[in-house]
């Protein structure tokens, strides 16, 4: 699977359609303005329908549902990541664990040492 920049995503998925596109990149834009100086890139993981950010330089990976993205308006992601203080909470766990982002919320858990992908909430 190859990694995408931020600007450069696939089409949305039907039943997503643009707005899921623009949620996808609220949370890369929410993603570079915590973390000024970085690149964001980010792909699809299908088979558990997240979508997984990795905050370049710093090694920090967030995965979204894709559920989370279709059930919140673009322009609310943001606000709703600042709320539970995704970035922040980023910053202390760091690169030895990943950030899991579903419409219950968010927990933190180990990162794959593998990279592949394992399941979240």
């Amino acid at each position: 699977m190859r990694w995408k920049p931020s600007d450069d995503l696939p089409p949305a998925r039907p039943s997503g359609g643009p707005l899921l596109r623009r949620g996808v990149l609220a949370v890369a834009q929410y993603l570079l303005e915590a973390f000024p100086g970085t690149r964001v890139s980010h792909r699809y993981e299908s088979r558990h329908h997240v979508y997984r950010y990795v905050v370049s330089n710093l090694g920090f990976h967030l995965l979204v549902s894709q559920e989370f993205l279709e059930d919140h308006p673009p322009e609310e992601v943001p606000t709703r990541l600042a709320s539970w203080d995704v970035a922040g909470r980023l910053q202390t766990t760091g690169a030895q664990q990943r950030m899991v982002v579903t419409n219950d919320g968010y927990l933190a858990e180990p990162a794959a040492t593998s990279g592949k992908s394992i399941p979240g909430p």
